[in-house]
């Protein structure tokens, strides 16, 4: 993911919205590994990314942009700041109707909430 980054440049100015993708894989990355300070390293560039391709981005990923924030502050130990923003995004996620949103939220709220690492589930098996 990071030669991913490494690499992403060439295209921020000419495709903000796969620039911006780039990095968002590699900041979820970075937070899975437990790599926090890579990740908070990370942040602003993230942040300038999201700006630039904000407008081409659907409801959904301007949310995910925000709980990957919120997500962040957690890891930083800034858990009002994080719930805070938290909680924001699932005001705009039950808006939205974006029911994935609101389940991975509800779970990283529930993670921050019993001071547990804030884990962003991706995807969960059912079995039958």
């Amino acid at each position: 993911h990071l030669a991913l980054a490494a690499d992403s440049p060439s295209y921020r100015a000419l495709r903000p919205r796969e620039y911006f993708r780039t990095l968002k894989r590699v900041f979820e990355a970075l937070l899975r590994a437990g790599h926090v300070r890579a990740a908070a390293e990370l942040a602003p560039e993230y942040a300038r990314a999201f700006e630039n391709a904000c407008t081409y981005l659907s409801a959904s990923a301007r949310i995910s942009f925000y709980k990957n924030i919120g997500q962040l502050l957690a890891a930083r130990g800034e858990t009002y700041r994080a719930m805070r923003l938290l909680d924001l995004c699932l005001q705009a996620s039950e808006l939205a109707g974006l029911n994935g949103q609101r389940r991975q939220l509800l779970h990283l709220l529930q993670d921050v909430t019993n001071g547990r690492p804030a884990v962003l589930e991706t995807f969960r098996a059912t079995l039958p």
